[in-house]
């Protein structure tokens, strides 16, 4: 069997079964209708095991980015912080991701608050 279960899913994504699941019905209120989202669902349906264990390394490398960042007073809103959000946005999915990103973030500016907190 090449799928992960739902509880596989969740305890890779460090939340409970539950969360994955509103992640999943809110994201497919938000976007259900859209393209990006047909396409998306699509071409995640088509992904291996190795494959998700590959976007997770590299999300995981990316979040480490974040806090290297955090840790070294880089701004929220500076050049690194935003290359990471841009990268952040380009994991998995890089086609969908661009497009759901530019539809959900045209009106609003980034903020910058992906990197504010403690680490």
């Amino acid at each position: 069997m090449n799928e992960y279960t739902v509880g596989e899913v969740a305890r890779l994504s460090h939340v409970s079964v539950r969360t994955l699941r509103h992640y999943d019905e809110e994201a497919g209120q938000r976007w259900g209708n859209t393209d990006a989202w047909k396409q998306s669902q699509r071409r995640t349906a088509a992904y291996t095991k190795d494959d998700w264990i590959a976007i997770k390394s590299e999300a995981d490398d990316n979040i480490r980015g974040f806090a290297d960042a955090l840790r070294a007073g880089e701004p929220a809103t500076g050049t690194v912080a935003m290359n990471l959000a841009e990268a952040h946005h380009s994991i998995a999915n890089p086609d969908v991701a661009h497009g759901i990103y530019a539809a959900t973030h045209r009106r609003q500016p980034h903020s910058g608050c992906v990197i504010r907190g403690r680490v």
